[in-house]
């Protein structure tokens, strides 16, 4: 598992690569907790999270989506996310840590998940990913 900074003008373009779906849902989630605060949060709360949508992409904007909003409206941290992964849903249990300042300011503020560009293909036994950031 891994992500990786893209060269992009003005956002925040990443690839994540994975061996299995369900992990790169959790990595995906990383990269962007890497973006907003410079590195994943500490383990300590866990809550539930589960989303669906129509298509494997359209998963993943979703996914992310709803994790932005629970950064922002409940102040979590994410430092990862055991999912299970299904054809139209996702769900699981996110960890992480409370927001706190002098530890988290390192990163950019996310706006958004483009779904511009937005795909995940399978190379061999790879899932591959590449997703921009509105920042």
């Amino acid at each position: 598992m891994s992500f990786t900074e893209m060269e992009h003008t003005a956002d925040m373009k990443m690839r994540v690569e994975a061996g299995r779906l369900d992990e790169l849902f959790s990595e995906a989630a990383r990269a962007m907790m890497h973006i907003m605060y410079g590195a994943p949060g500490s383990d300590g709360i866990s809550r539930p999270i589960q989303v669906k949508a129509h298509d494997l992409v359209a998963l993943m904007h979703a996914f992310l989506s709803e994790i932005l909003y629970i950064t922002d409206a409940e102040g979590l941290v994410v430092s990862g996310a055991s999912v299970r992964v299904k054809e139209t849903s996702v769900e699981g249990r996110l960890t992480g840590e409370p927001f706190r300042a002098e530890k988290h300011r390192g990163g950019r503020e996310i706006k958004g998940i483009s779904l511009s560009g937005l795909q995940i293909i399978r190379e061999e036994d790879t899932y591959i990913m590449e997703v921009l950031f509105d920042v």
